[in-house]
């Protein structure tokens, strides 16, 4: 049965996936919510990585398809 989480709060949806990648094959990887941080000091440390960019989601949000101001 699946379960419909479009309308959870982002951090719901993050703790139900949490829990769903223990122990899940090498190569996916769960990244935590990093609160209180700047910005763009976060970007600097993803290009020093060598990362191809980050993707920040607004705290609270729902799910929403395609591209809003709560995803950037």
């Amino acid at each position: 049965m699946t379960e419909d989480l479009r309308l959870t709060p982002l951090e719901q949806r993050k703790g139900r996936l949490f829990d769903m990648l223990d122990g899940a094959a090498p190569g996916l990887q769960f990244n935590p919510h990093i609160d209180g941080v700047d910005g763009a000091a976060v970007f600097q440390h993803a290009c020093e990585l060598g990362y191809e960019g980050i993707v920040s989601k607004r705290k609270g949000s729902r799910y929403r398809s395609g591209r809003s101001l709560h995803w950037l």
